[in-house]
């Protein structure tokens, strides 16, 4: 006898399986209470979606940055009536591209709503994304569900796995990363409607959009599609021969093409853009397989959505891995062969492109193993739950033992693997597993309470992993609502803004904490930049100085106090703590504001004199010159002469301000001068674990503090500088593990959990800095072929005698060569003086670029201190004039002698032809569209 709870079961089972629009109202009940699920643990904390790096450094800034690109282009079109597309900013570090810097963003529409956020209301439209995103791909995949007439009530239910499973808590680190979700379903549904010989709009539209978001959503929606549709051609219906296969191959490459001229107007320029970046073409190491540990947690992961490694997040609640199993163990699945043995070879595929490295570096374009790529995974995995719940309970009756022998199997296999690595969440995620299937066969003869006890399962699962994720990165995500308390209230840039000409001036910092991208946030020209869209030639210029702040390609954070890059830069301002000016530049010693933030006192020190936007140089030298100095000799030659890379570069010969000290690394350090670093290892101990040979170290202990000794004179800024360096790690039994039976366990699950390391870092102290060198070789993902540094510990009018380098992480470095520099910077300030003497004037910013006046007895180098691109053209006095590149990273002109207005102009580069491309792509589409309804219309007919 059914229970009353069983009767209203069955009545909504049967109301969503016959009406669309109680099927919809419930899709819209689950959606709102899983979100709630999913955000419990972030709310319970008070918690946002930004996390406190990549969420606030990029996606919280470059919200604002689209907001306010949005704001000035609809004022233009709509108020002024310019029509001028803005397309450059002084804010994007040094100055960069609108919309390339937005090229990850710009693309979703969903963003748009920026439009409406300032500095202090982002926070919220930001975090609004999430659930509108969401909303938008539980729709998608329904609408494929409903196309394919599986049933809706496991459609729910895979649903919801689909939005809210593992790949989904990467909001948590990326929130832009989950659109790919909205996306996917909708250019499955539509190729299938090709497949089905039906109208291919809605795959054209959906392909659209991808190349419309991003280059490498595009690329790795291709790469999906590609292994979906050679699974399908092979499982039609009918045979097909390789005229058949090459008719199926052209209608889709036709379509894909159609989809990437629509979206030109942004594809073209940012693939273009994109494909010049040096970090492309690096040579970087790929092992045949992945570390242990990685398999571990994809194994692990499956059940219990968590971080697996290579920029893969994944995981679906236990119910998941029941269908699975069936799919494959199942005979008696009232589900078509062809279906059936389509899903089995896609899982099979795709699981092996997740353990496979070579997999992960097609998916990312050759560059490195990634596999962002896994949305298209939880897709999969969603869409077998749909198929085979439904005839899961009778399968049960049959052949359940099989489900439960591999479920029991699988738990054993991760708890033996496991047991000194795993988590209370995986096995509560384990346990909901087995409670999954006792539920299967407690009502394998109940499908209205199957689904609900299913959909009971996934949603417990949600609320443990948002509680658990949530509870271990609490300390990393933004408060509610805080996100411009965080950056700007809080942070010591607000003291800038305090300044009349803070919006026009550029400052830097040292010892103080702030946020990169930071510009947008607070009205100011920092000295930073983070975007994985970057300007080669800048990161050319740092690469090609050694700034240690510059780690990876496409991030730097200050400009480490170098006296000749802070002028350069054109850095007005200097903000430190107020009794602690161990790290400010000797061009600063005026203080224009004080105050106290967040807790700590704060300086602002304005430069004696400042470099202006534009000024000559009267001398040139050969980027090939230039490349052939030392790191030191190359920052010495910067305020003399300009380094050209056309064949104009003349041949001048700079003087050197830098001289290098007679030092020795050393176990101890000489003279009684205090250094901030702790040096907890006594001589003795560190003779027993240093070797040094040569240019070579080895270190066993972790932290080991060694010492370069030797005269550094005052009035100098001290530098460690090496080049050519490298690192190759210890194994756990070099550093010392203890020895017996239970030593050697140790050692050899220590070395399971840490994959070959990829990376070291090396402190380096002075008398009143600490600065890192943070070294990745090429088994790192973010590795950038920068293998030379120079590190500035300070500038001091008083003598010192040593510096102190930590190397923090056991192993061996190697240096082509390494030394203590001191550079006399009176010299720079006198070029400094030379060079504003030569500086143009009547600077002023016109739309999408600069215009300046100069009066000059001789010909010279106008230098714009702007990173270069190809979207610039120069004119003087109205006519067209060769642009060089200077400095390897920003522009010169050569201009003649007398009175002359010179004009740099910025221009998207291909972004005329993308909107050329876009429109020859609609009236294509538009005459396929007319033509596919005129044939379908006429084949009606007859």
């Amino acid at each position: 006898m059914e229970s009353k709870f069983e009767k209203c079961a069955n009545k909504l089972k049967d109301s969503i399986e016959s009406s669309k629009r109680v099927f919809f109202l419930s899709y819209v009940f689950l959606f709102f209470s899983f979100m709630l699920f999913f955000s419990f643990g972030y709310l319970l904390y008070g918690k946002s979606f930004i996390w406190t790096v990549d969420g606030l450094e990029q996606q919280y800034m470059f919200f604002i940055m689209q907001g306010e690109w949005l704001r000035e282009l609809l004022t233009n079109v709509f108020i002024s009536h310019s029509f001028v597309v803005p397309m450059w900013s002084e804010s994007i570090g040094y100055g960069g591209d609108y919309i390339y810097s937005l090229g990850n963003t710009l693309g979703n529409p969903i963003n748009w709503i920026s439009v409406f956020a300032t500095s202090e209301t982002a926070d919220f439209w930001l975090n609004l994304t999430v659930p509108i995103t969401l909303f938008l791909a539980g729709l998608s995949f329904l609408g494929y569900c409903l196309k394919k007439d599986f049933d809706r009530s496991a459609s729910l239910i895979g649903c919801m796995i689909y939005l809210f499973g593992g790949y989904t808590i990467i909001v948590a680190s990326q929130i832009y990363m989950i659109y790919p979700l909205v996306l996917a379903p909708l250019v499955l549904w539509g190729v299938d409607k090709i497949f089905d010989k039906e109208s291919p709009v809605l795959f054209v539209a959906a392909m659209a959009l991808c190349f419309f978001c991003s280059v490498s959503l595009a690329y790795t929606m291709c790469l999906s599609l590609l292994v979906y549709c050679l699974v399908k051609v092979f499982n039609l219906e009918e045979k097909t021969s390789f005229k058949g296969l090459l008719i199926w191959v052209v209608k889709i490459l036709l379509a894909i093409l159609l989809a990437a001229l629509i979206a030109g107007i942004m594809f073209y320029p940012n693939a273009a853009s994109l494909l010049g970046q040096g970090r492309l073409g690096l040579d970087r190491y790929q092992s045949a397989t992945y570390s242990f540990m990685y398999y571990a947690k994809l194994l692990e992961g499956f059940i219990s959505p968590n971080t697996v490694g290579e920029d893969c997040m994944y995981g679906f609640a236990p119910i998941a891995l029941v269908a699975v199993f069936a799919l494959f163990l199942v005979k008696n699945l009232e589900m078509p062969k062809r279906a059936k043995r389509i899903l089995r070879i896609l899982f099979v595929l795709m699981t092996l492109f997740l353990c496979l490295p070579i997999a992960g570096r097609v998916f990312n374009g050759m560059a490195y193993a990634n596999n962002r790529w896994v949305w298209s995974y939880c897709l999969l995995v969603s869409l077998i739950v749909v198929a085979v719940l439904p005839s899961l309970a009778n399968a049960l009756k049959g052949e359940g033992r099989k489900v439960f022998y591999a479920a029991s199997v699988y738990g054993i296999i991760c708890m033996l693997l496991l047991a000194w690595y795993s988590g209370k969440t995986f096995y509560a995620m384990l346990s909901i597993l087995f409670a999954v299937i006792v539920v299967c066969y407690a009502f394998r003869d109940k499908p209205a309470l199957l689904n609900v006890g299913v959909t009971c399962s996934v949603a417990v699962s949600c609320v443990f992993v948002s509680y658990q994720y949530a509870h271990g990165s609490r300390d990393n995500h933004v408060n509610l609502g805080e996100a411009y308390d965080y950056a700007v209230t809080d942070d010591a840039s607000s003291l800038i803004m305090g300044l009349g000409d803070h919006s026009e001036q550029r400052y830097d910092n040292a010892k103080v904490h702030f946020w990169r991208n930071g510009n947008w946030a607070t009205g100011t020209l920092g000295c930073s930049f983070y975007n994985s869209l970057y300007n080669s030639a800048v990161d050319d210029y740092h690469t090609s100085l050694g700034l240690a702040t510059s780690s990876m390609n496409f991030s730097y954070a200050t400009l480490n106090s170098r006296t000749t890059m802070e002028a350069l830069a054109g850095s007005k301002y200097f903000l430190t703590l107020t009794h602690d000016d161990g790290l400010l530049p000797p061009l600063y010693r005026t203080v224009v504001a004080q105050g106290e933030v967040a807790g700590g006192d704060y300086s602002v020190y304005e430069a004696d004199k400042v470099l202006p936007l534009a000024f000559f140089y009267d001398s040139s030298i050969s980027e090939d010159d230039y490349r052939s100095m030392s790191l030191m000799q190359r920052q010495d030659s910067l305020t003399q002469s300009v380094v050209l890379s056309g064949e104009d570069a003349g041949n001048a010969a700079p003087s050197s301000y830098t001289t290098e000290i007679a030092s020795n690394l050393s176990l101890v350090q000489d003279g009684d001068e205090t250094l901030p670093v702790n040096d907890g290892l006594t001589e003795s101990e560190k003779a027993e674990s240093v070797l040094i040979e040569g240019n070579t170290v080895t270190v066993t202990q972790p932290n080991t503090v060694l010492y370069l000794n030797g005269p550094i004179p005052g009035g100098t800024e001290a530098y460690f500088a090496c080049e050519g360096m490298n690192y190759s790690p210890l194994s756990s039994t070099s550093v010392g593990e203890a020895g017996g039976i239970r030593g050697s366990l140790k050692t050899f699950l220590s070395d399971l959990k840490s994959s070959d390391s990829k990376e070291c870092k090396i402190m380096v102290y002075g008398a009143n800095a600490a600065q890192e060198i943070w070294f990745m070789n090429n088994k790192h993902h973010l590795y950038g072929g920068k293998d030379d540094w120079a590190v500035n510990t300070g500038y001091s009018d008083s003598p010192r005698s040593s510096i102190a380098l930590q190397f923090c992480d056991p192993g061996t470095y190697s240096f082509d060569s390494l030394g203590l520099y001191a550079t006399d910077t009176s010299y720079i300030s006198k070029d400094i003086d030379h060079l504003s003497l030569n500086s143009a004037y009547e600077i002023e910013k016109v739309d999408n670029g600069y215009s300046c006046r100069t009066d000059r007895d001789d010909e010279g180098w106008l230098y714009f201190r702007v990173p270069y691109g190809e979207g610039w053209t120069a004119y003087i006095d109205g006519k067209k004039a060769d642009l060089e590149k200077a400095n390897l990273g920003f522009m010169a002109i050569d201009v003649p002698s007398g009175n002359h207005l010179v004009l740099i102009e910025y221009e998207t580069p291909n972004l005329r032809e993308g909107a050329l491309i876009s429109c020859v792509g609609v009236v294509l589409a538009l005459a396929a569209f007319c033509w596919h309804r005129r044939k379908a219309k006429i084949s009606s007919i007859h």
